[in-house]
C-alpha cells in the first residue's frame, strides 16, 4: 500500500511545487495500465477521504485550504488523463469523475473555483461521448444553470449551458427547482441577446409539455415591459420551437402558446400607440408572419387564426376590429397549402373582399390600418395583384379616403401608404397618372394630412420618372409656405424646394437669377423660405450665398452710378466706387436682369431682407466660426456706406442701420456715434419700424443702458419736476469714450414708454439689462412705480 502511495503521492508534491518543464501527459502516458488503474484507486480513496473530512470546525479555513489545493490536483490530473493521446480510461477514473460529480452542488461556497473546475471536468467529458457520460451530467448541467443565471454571468457561462443542452433531456423535469431555473433562463438578457441563447430557448420548449406552459407564461410576463427587440426575439423563440416540435408537443405549442398570442393580440388594450400592448403582441407574432415561407408554417398560421381573425374582424367592439385588421393585413395573405385550387381561391378572394370592407370600416383607426395594409400588400404583391384589384385600391384611396372628412389620420394615412408602394418600381405607371389628383391636399386644414402630403413629395423627389411639381405646383407650395403655421411642414416645404431656389451646385448668375424669381414671385414665401433654408445649408456656403447677394447689390450702386453721372464724372464715380469695392463686382455676380437697379425698391428691399434674415439664422454659428465671420464683416463693413448712400427709401435704410447690429460698435463708428442722436429726433408719431432697428443695434452694440438713461431723462420731470435725487449717471459708472455733444432735449415722456416697452419685450435685451444694468433697472422700476401713483391720483 505504501508503494502504491508514493505515486499519486510524488505526482501531488510535483503540482503543487510548480516545478517547471515537468510534462505531466507524458508521464501518465509512460504508465502502464494497471499502474494507472491503481492511481486513480488510491486517488479515488483519497478524495472521498478528503471530501468526508471538510466539517465546519474552528479550523475550518485551514480543512477548505487543503481540500481546494487536493481537488485542483485531482481535476488537473484527470483532465490530462482523458485528454491525452491513446488516453487510457480506467474505470477507477470514472469513479473519481462521478464521486466528484455527486458532491458538486454540495461543496461550500469557499470551493467555487474547484466546483467550476468539476464542472469543466464534466463537460469535457460529455463532449468528449466518453462512456458512461450520462451519469455525469445532472448536477453539471444544473451548476452551469445557476452558475449562467448569476448578476455577474457571462456570455461564456450561457454558451457552455447551450454546449451541454442534450444534457438537459436526462435532466428531472418534474423537479421545482429544475423547472424554475429553466424558466430563469427565458428572462435572462445574456440567453436572449444571443443567436445560441435562443436556439437554446427554443429547444427548452421541445423538453416537456407542462415545461412548455411555464415558459410561455414566462414570456407574456415580460411582454408588457420589454425592449422591442426582445419583443422580436420572443417570435424567433417560438418560431424555432414550432420548427423543433413534433407530435404532441407541436400540438401543445401551436395551441397554448402561438394562438393564446393571437387571441390576446386580437384582444388587447390599444391605449399607448406603438407601445400599446396589442402592438407588443403583433411584434411577437410578425416573426412568424415573415417566415411564411418555412414549410408547413402557412398551414398553420391558417388553421389557427380562423376561429379568431374572421370573428374579430366583424365584431361590434372597434378596438377589437383594429387589432383583428392589424392582424389580417400582416399576415395578408393566408394561404394554406393542404388546400386545393378551388379553395385556396375562395380563401384568396375572400381576403381581397375583406380588405375592401375594412377601407370603409365606420371606425377611422381601422380605416388608417386598412389603408396602410393595402398599401404595404400593393407594394409586396404588385405584380401578383389582379389589374382590376389595384386599379379598383387605388382609386378608393385617391378620390375617396384622400378627401375622408371624418378624420384626418385618414387622409394623413392615404398619403404615408402611398410613400410605401412608391417602394416597388413597377407602381411608378400608374401612380404618375393618378397622384396629380391629391394636388389640394397640400391644402388641408390638419397639420400631420399636410405634413404626410410633403413627406409624400419628397418620397416623389427620388423617382426618376415622376416629378413632384407635376403633382403640386411651385406656386402651390410657395403659396403654403407662405401661411404655414406648423414649423415641421414648413422645414419639410423649404427642404422639398431648397435645391430649386439655391442651387449651390450652379453658377452665381444661376443662383442669383433663382433668388431674384423667388422674391419677384411670393415675397411672403421667400421670408419664410431663407429663414428656414440655413437648416439644409453648410455654414460655408451661408456665408458664401450672403456674400452673393452683398455682391449683386453692390454690383447695381455701381452701374446706377454709371448711369446717372456725366462722362467724366462718370469715370471719376466708377473709380471711386470700384476702389470701395476692392474689385468685388465680378462678371460672375452680375444680375441675371439687367433691368436691376437701384430703384426697383422691391427687389432691393427683397435683397437685404435675406442678406438680414440669413445672417441671424446663422449669427450664433458664426461666433465659433471667426474666420468666416471676419470674411461677412471685412466685406459688409465697405458695403454698409455705399448702401446707406444709395438708398433713400425709408423701409430700405432702416434694414441697413439693422444690419449694423451684426457689427461691433468700432467697425460701424459712424452709425454707432449717430444712433442715440437719432433716437432723440424721431417723431412722436414714429413707429415701432423706425426706433425698433434703433434700439436693436444699441442692443447688440451693449448700449441698452445709455437708452434707459434717455428714458429717465425724459420721464424725471413728469414724475417729480423738481426733484433733485441722485440721477442715473450716479447709479452707473459711465463708459470713458470720445463722444459728440448732444444738445439737452425737451422731455418727450410718450417716446420714453414707446422705447421701455420695446426693450422689455424683447427678451434679449431684458436679458442683458437684468444681467449686466440691474441697477439701472431697479430705479427704472421705481420711476415707473411712482409714475404709476402719480397717474393714478390725478
Amino acid at each position: 500500500m505504501a508503494v502504491k502511495n508514493r505515486a499519486h503521492e510524488t505526482l501531488h508534491t510535483l503540482h503543487t511545487s510548480n516545478i517547471d518543464n515537468v510534462d505531466f501527459g507524458e508521464i501518465i502516458q509512460s504508465l502502464q495500465h494497471q499502474q494507472v488503474r491503481n492511481l486513480w484507486s488510491d486517488l479515488t480513496g483519497w478524495t472521498n477521504d478528503i471530501l468526508l473530512n471538510v466539517v465546519i470546525t474552528d479550523e475550518y479555513q485551514m480543512e477548505v485550504q487543503k481540500t481546494a489545493e487536493y481537488l485542483d490536483f485531482v481535476i488537473f490530473l484527470a483532465n490530462i488523463s482523458i485528454t491525452v493521446d491513446d488516453a487510457f480510461i480506467p474505470e477507477e477514473l470514472l469513479d473519481t469523475c462521478i464521486l466528484l460529480h455527486d458532491v458538486l452542488l454540495t461543496l461550500p461556497g469557499a470551493l467555487e473555483n474547484q466546483k467550476n473546475g468539476i464542472a469543466m471536468l464534466c463537460e469535457v467529458w460529455y463532449q468528449a461521448e466518453l462512456e458512461q457520460r450520462d451519469r455525469l451530467t445532472n448536477n453539471t448541467a444544473k451548476y452551469l444553470l445557476q452558475r449562467s443565471l448569476r448578476p455577474d454571468a457571462s456570455v461564456k457561462d450561457m454558451k457552455r449551458v447551450v454546449n451541454m443542452k442534450q444534457a438537459f433531456t436526462a435532466l428531472d423535469l418534474e423537479e421545482e427547482e429544475n423547472q424554475e431555473l429553466l424558466v430563469q433562463c427565458m428572462k435572462n438578457k445574456n440567453f436572449l441577446a444571443k443567436d445560441k441563447g435562443r436556439r437554446f430557448l427554443s429547444f427548452l420548449f421541445g423538453l416537456n409539455s407542462d415545461l412548455i406552459e411555464l415558459l410561455h407564461s414566462a414570456i407574456k410576463d415580460q411582454i408588457p415591459h420589454c425592449l422591442r427587440s426582445v419583443l422580436s426575439y420572443f417570435g424567433e423563440i417560438y418560431f424555432g420551437a414550432w420548427c423543433t416540435a413534433v407530435g404532441s408537443l407541436r400540438d401543445t405549442l401551436e395551441t397554448a402558446c402561438i394562438q393564446d398570442l393571437m387571441y390576446h393580440a386580437a384582444h388587447a388594450q390599444r391605449r399607448g400607440g406603438a407601445n400599446s400592448m396589442a402592438s407588443r403582441l403583433l411584434t411577437v407574432l410578425k416573426y412568424l408572419h415573415q417566415h411564411k415561407q418555412k414549410s408547413g408554417l402557412d398551414h398553420m398560421l391558417h388553421k389557427l387564426y380562423t376561429p379568431i381573425l374572421w370573428r374579430s374582424l366583424k365584431v361590434a367592439n372597434g378596438l377589437v376590429r383594429a387589432n383583428a385588421a392589424a392582424l389580417f393585413v400582416d399576415v395578408f395573405p393566408l394561404t394554406d397549402t393542404e388546400q386545393n385550387k378551388i379553395e385556396s381561391d375562395e380563401l384568396m378572394q375572400k381576403q381581397f373582399d375583406t380588405l375592401q370592407s375594412l377601407l370603409f370600416d365606420p371606425y377611422p383607426v381601422v380605416r388608417v390600418i386598412a389603408v396602410k395594409g393595402v398599401c404595404k400588400i400593393l407594394k409586396d404583391y404588385w405584380e401578383l395583384t389582379p389589374a382590376a384589384v389595384i386599379r379598383s385600391h387605388v382609386e378608393m384611396l385617391v378620390r375617396t379616403l384622400a378627401f375622408d372628412s371624418s378624420a384626418a389620420s385618414v387622409r394623413a394615412a392615404v398619403h404615408q401608404g402611398f410613400c410605401i408602394v412608391l417602394d416597388n418600381p413597377l407602381s411608378v405607371p400608374m401612380l404618375k397618372a393618378v397622384l396629380p389628383e391629391l394636388k389640394n391636399c397640400l391644402f388641408d386644414v390638419s397639420e400631420i394630412a399636410r405634413l404626410a402630403f410633403v413627406n409624400l413629395l419628397h418620397k416623389v423627389k427620388l423617382q426618376k420618372d415622376i416629378k413632384y411639381w407635376t403633382i403640386t405646383p411651385l406656386d402651390n407650395l410657395l403659396a403654403q409656405l407662405e401661411i404655414e403655421s406648423s414649423n415641421a411642414v414648413s422645414l419639410k416645404l423649404v427642404s422639398l424646394v431648397i435645391s430649386s431656389y439655391i442651387p449651390v451646385d450652379k453658377s452665381s448668375a444661376h443662383q442669383l437669377a433663382c433668388c431674384l424669381s423667388l422674391l419677384q414671385g411670393n415675397p411672403g414665401a421667400a421670408r419664410v423660405f431663407y429663414k428656414h433654408a440655413p437648416s439644409y445649408m453648410s455654414l460655408e456656403h451661408t456665408c458664401k450665398y450672403i456674400l452673393l447677394l452683398g455682391k449683386c447689390i453692390i454690383s447695381c450702386i455701381r452701374k446706377e452710378a454709371q448711369r446717372s453721372a456725366g462722362n467724366e464724372s462718370s469715370q471719376d464715380s466708377e473709380a471711386s466706387v470700384s476702389g470701395n469695392m476692392a474689385d468685388e463686382g465680378s462678371a460672375d455676380v452680375s444680375c441675371a436682369d439687367d433691368e436691376l437697379s437701384v430703384k426697383d425698391t422691391g427687389l432691393m428691399s427683397g435683397l437685404l431682407e435675406t442678406i438680414i434674415i440669413l445672417w441671424v439664422q446663422v449669427e450664433s454659428k458664426l461666433r465659433s466660426r471667426q474666420q468666416l465671420r471676419d470674411s461677412l464683416h471685412t466685406q459688409f463693413s465697405s458695403y454698409l456706406h455705399l448702401m446707406n448712400k444709395a438708398f433713400e427709401d425709408p423701409y430700405i435704410s432702416s434694414m441697413v442701420m439693422y444690419m449694423t447690429s451684426f457689427f461691433s460698435a468700432s467697425e460701424v463708428i459712424v452709425f454707432s456715434r449717430g444712433c442715440l442722436s437719432k433716437l432723440r429726433k424721431l417723431p412722436l408719431d414714429a413707429s415701432s419700424l423706425d426706433y425698433g432697428v434703433l434700439l436693436n443695434c444699441l442692443h447688440s452694440w451693449g448700449k441698452v443702458d445709455d437708452v434707459v438713461e434717455l428714458c429717465m431723462e425724459w420721464l424725471k420731470p413728469i414724475v417729480q419736476p423738481s426733484s433733485q435725487d441722485k440721477s442715473i449717471s450716479q447709479v452707473k459708472k459711465r463708459r470713458k469714450a470720445v463722444t459728440f455733444d448732444v444738445p439737452v432735449s425737451q422731455p418727450r415722456p410718450e417716446m420714453a414708454v414707446k422705447y421701455i416697452q420695446w426693450l422689455l419685450l424683447d427678451s434679449d435685451c431684458l436679458g442683458q439689462l437684468l444681467e449686466n444694468d440691474r441697477p439701472v433697472l431697479m430705479e427704472l422700476k421705481s420711476f415707473l412705480k411712482t409714475a404709476v401713483v402719480i397717474k393714478a391720483s390725478c
